[in-house]
């Protein structure tokens, strides 16, 4: 077992510049005509020309496109007239665009199996005449930035000896930070995996992490496989990029479910985005952005105006609500084994790691995730735990057994990386097992130990759940005196605390008021875990409109009571199973409302400081959820609705707008204007409405 990888990767000191990175944009000859065996990749060049549009909304001081620029390849005769489409749709830039070669512009990889033409004279000559240098390098405040061309690894064509030489050269004389853009990435899964097509083989590839790992380059943008992946090397942050135009469908299989969209998981289309990367005095936070509207309603893909403003959204490397957790409830480090597809890797299966959950933590702003301890036993699981902690991950670790010593070890080890051990066992239990736990915690001093009270049929006078083959745990308010006894029996430690849970029907605003009133007046630590899902395991949870005012509801509790720590319980849809529910994310791990409302939310109340005095919630005749908080700047209305009540919702926000209300919609992070009113929603459609009613 090693020890976490040092120093953190969180930034610090103020934001110098933001850069946007987009990758496999794949323009076709003409916005009607693909050179592709799918019909729907016709559709590229008007996404492009979204995520173009919408990128430009950052203001970024530049741009790095990460290869794919086109789809048809080099000897294709209308690849001319595919890269001047490109041209066209960028030069609505007012920033410099730096482009990476990718194989469809400069031709693949020297690989035998590889399904087009590899990397030749003629194709360089190409894509020099049509996109400029194939590696280059320019500096930004500071920063070093470089682009090699991928392709050309391995090659034995002169022209990767004098790239080879070119790029060791220009790291020996960069005095500034070090950031790189590839097409290839160097590996998806470790650094040693077998050479496949989405990898760059060796010697090439050791070459290059060497590079990296000498030079200490803060990170590097990798395009090419469609598909979301976050690691690192060394000091170095590695990222995979989505592509503006479609998804690698072989990657589906990361999903246990069959994917959203037509062409087998290619029209995933709520994956389709660009990074938005902020550099700071020290260190930088890479955001996933995803583009949103209905290309069904003829709706342009756009991203969130909150997002473009001076603040971006949450990120665990720098989170608002820091006593805000998840449990994924759901694989968080899933290792897939990726079958032959047929058509790129089509003798050999590979292993990746789906990191889709994470990236929707990362897009929620949550830095502590809610894991079993047994994840402790899988090594791979440790790893990639150590070095989430570096942007700021925690785990919360639960167990219903006293820590042995081989366990107390490994979570020394991971130290930081480790926020807090949950104990669940009955109140005999805890008592039972307060020495050792006391031990545990001399061992682990900078550890918190949450006690979570282990439910039976004996409590269904006080909670009322119907009690069977089902495990409930947490304590219940109408517990405190019980609580406030056990925790003056034992020598508990100031890092111990108390975990209360919340059931799907109760409001989390008003327990966290009582909650924080008993923690206050015992001098008691306490936490809140919310629950997604009923207390019935035959009765599904799919009521969209309570699920995000539960949700957020949970945001500000945590706003409200810092001192308390919130975890919501479930990340991912459960569709299968017992206590079936929604979530967070989709199977497809895509957004639902929740998890867009919830970045914009936070956003609101942490930057104007809001003291939140008192709150009410009401549900009104047709499902209509209203939140009302009152602070000393006026009152804010979180409006929850949809279908036909969404319709009137946006008409009252409309009309609040006139009197002089500020008014957005927490989906999107828009201001609500006329056109929100007159629209007409889906019957499954719900929004959030945020009304900032403020005092002159």
């Amino acid at each position: 077992m090693t020890a976490a990888p040092t120093p953190a990767l969180t930034p610090h000191g103020d934001r110098l510049f933001r850069f946007v990175v987009i990758a496999d944009t794949h323009i076709n000859q003409t916005d009607d005509k693909a050179s592709s065996f799918f019909a729907l990749n016709r559709l590229a060049n008007g996404r492009a020309a979204d995520a173009f549009h919408a990128a430009q909304r950052y203001a970024p001081a530049f741009v790095l496109h990460l290869g794919d620029i086109v789809h048809p390849i080099p000897s294709h005769p209308e690849f001319g007239q595919a890269a001047a489409n490109y041209r066209a749709l960028a030069a609505g830039f007012d920033c410099p665009v730096y482009l990476t070669p990718g194989n469809h512009d400069i031709g693949d990889k020297p690989w035998p199996l590889a399904p087009v033409a590899q990397i030749a004279p003629d194709f360089m000559a190409a894509y020099d005449r049509e996109f400029g240098k194939q590696w280059l390098t320019w500096s930004y405040d500071g920063c070093d930035f470089f682009i090699i061309n991928t392709s050309l690894i391995n090659s034995g064509l002169p022209e990767e000896v004098e790239q080879q030489a070119w790029f060791e050269d220009a790291l020996r004389r960069s005095t500034g930070r070090k950031f790189l853009a590839v097409h290839y990435p160097p590996f998806v899964h470790s650094a040693d995996e077998p050479s496949h097509y989405d990898n760059l083989d060796e010697p090439g590839r050791g070459w290059l992490l060497g590079l990296m790992r000498t030079h200490a380059i803060e990170a590097v943008f990798c395009g090419h496989v469609h598909n979301l992946w976050y690691d690192q090397y060394g000091e170095t942050e590695m990222y995979l990029l989505p592509s503006t135009a479609f998804v690698r469908q072989d990657y589906a299989e990361m999903q246990r479910v069959c994917p959203p969209g037509e062409e087998g998981g290619r029209q995933d289309i709520d994956k389709l985005g660009f990074f938005v990367v902020d550099v700071y005095a020290s260190g930088h936070i890479a955001h996933y952005v995803r583009l949103q509207g209905d290309e069904r309603r003829g709706e342009r893909r756009q991203v969130a105006l909150a997002d473009t403003l001076s603040g971006m959204p949450p990120h665990p490397k720098r989170p608002l609500l820091p006593n805000l957790g998840i449990d994924p409830a759901y694989p968080w480090a899933d290792e897939i084994l990726v079958p032959p597809s047929g058509a790129l890797d089509a003798f050999d299966s590979k292993f990746v790691r789906n990191d889709y959950p994470l990236f929707a933590m990362l897009g929620l702003g949550l830095s502590r995730m809610r894991i079993p301890l047994s994840d402790l036993d899988h090594p791979a699981r440790v790893t990639r735990l150590a070095k989430l902690a570096r942007i700021g991950m925690r785990a919360q670790l639960v167990t219903a057994r006293p820590l042995d010593a081989r366990q107390i070890e490994r979570v020394a080890t991971l130290g930081p990386a480790v926020a807090a051990i949950e104990f669940v066992a009955t109140e005999a239990g805890i008592a039972a097992a307060a020495p050792a736990l006391a031990a545990m915690q001399q061992q682990l001093p900078g550890c918190a130990l949450v006690l979570s009270k282990l439910r039976g049929p004996q409590d269904a006078a006080v909670d009322g759940l119907n009690y069977g083959h089902l495990v409930f745990h947490g304590w219940v308010p109408a517990e405190q005196p019980r609580i406030a006894a056990l925790m003056t029996q034992h020598d508990w430690k100031a890092s111990t605390e108390v975990l209360f849970r919340a059931r799907f029907t109760e409001s989390p605003l008003a327990m966290a008021a009582g909650i924080d009133a008993f923690s206050r007046e015992c001098g008691v630590r306490a936490g809140l875990l919310v629950r997604l899902a009923t207390d019935n395991p035959a009765q599904p949870q799919d009521d969209a409109l309570a699920l995000c005012s539960l949700v957020l509801e949970t945001a500000i509790a945590a706003h409200r009571y810092p001192e308390l720590r919130f975890t919501i319980e479930g990340l991912v849809d459960f569709d299968r199973g017992y206590f079936l529910r929604l979530a967070l994310v989709d199977r497809s791990f895509n957004p639902r409302l929740p998890a867009l409302a919830l970045p914009h939310l936070c956003a609101r109340l942490t930057a104007t400081g809001t003291q939140i005095t008192g709150h009410t919630t009401t549900i009104a005749a047709d499902g209509t959820r209203t939140i009302r908080l009152d602070t000393a700047l006026g009152a804010l209305h979180i409006v929850i609705a949809c279908g036909a009540a969404l319709a009137a919702a946006r008409a009252r926000a409309t009309d609040a707008l006139a009197q002089g209300a500020r008014c957005w919609t927490l989906s999107d992070g828009e201001p609500v204007a006329a056109t929100h009113a007159t629209r007409t929603p889906t019957d499954r459609e719900t929004e959030a409405i945020l009304i900032d009613a403020r005092r002159p």
